[in-house]
């Protein structure tokens, strides 16, 4: 029996964290299975079980730009129930490089507060020059995110994915200064960092 024949039956398991485990593993080792493995990996993003769910996420984010047909999904997930998905979503989305761009930087105006700061750390570790477009939609939200407990994620995670953009944040400087004096230390100490871009 050849070994893909044994990761066929090893995917078609009863037991969601097997199915996951090997197709992870055939989509790593058997490169010509990859879309069939990536499609299980995207389904075990709807499981119930929320450590299922997490996996998922991890695993397709190791598998990064050649699975960019699970970033609609994985973008559902930056809202998930478990905080635990939702940041392993956010990871998995910084790992998958400009096509995740656009729908990024729509999750910068979510309702969630989390979603918008997950989503603006993903942006950070996909970086320049692909992130590049995210840094006007960055400073509006530094601008117009509420200053209570939960628009406090958000600012300081636009101020941190801003200091990732290099000379590019220039424009945010004014907002950047405005931002050292934020209640929050941790948007402070970003918008330092970014500030220093400026002139």
């Amino acid at each position: 029996m050849s070994v893909l024949v044994v990761f066929s039956v090893l995917a078609l398991s009863s037991c969601a964290r097997v199915r996951l485990g090997t197709a992870w593993t055939a989509a790593k080792v058997f490169p010509p299975s990859r879309p069939r493995m990536v499609s299980a990996l995207i389904d075990g993003l709807d499981d119930p079980d929320p450590y299922v769910r997490r996996r998922a996420c991890d695993y397709l984010g190791s598998i990064g730009p050649r699975a960019p047909e699970a970033i609609p999904k994985l973008i559902e997930r930056l809202d998930d129930h478990d905080m635990f998905v939702a940041l392993s979503a956010g990871l998995a989305l910084g790992e998958m490089g400009p096509e995740a761009v656009p729908p990024l930087i729509e999750s910068l105006q979510h309702e969630y507060a989390n979603v918008c700061a997950l989503a603006a750390q993903a942006l950070r570790d996909i970086g320049l020059p692909a992130a590049a477009p995210a840094v006007t939609p960055l400073m509006n939200v530094l601008a117009q995110a509420k200053r209570d407990a939960m628009g406090i994620s958000c600012r300081w995670a636009a101020a941190k994915a801003l200091a990732g953009m290099g000379p590019l944040a220039k424009p945010a400087v004014p907002l950047l200064m405005d931002a050292l004096k934020d209640p929050e230390s941790v948007t402070r100490q970003w918008a330092a960092i970014a500030g220093q871009f400026g002139p």
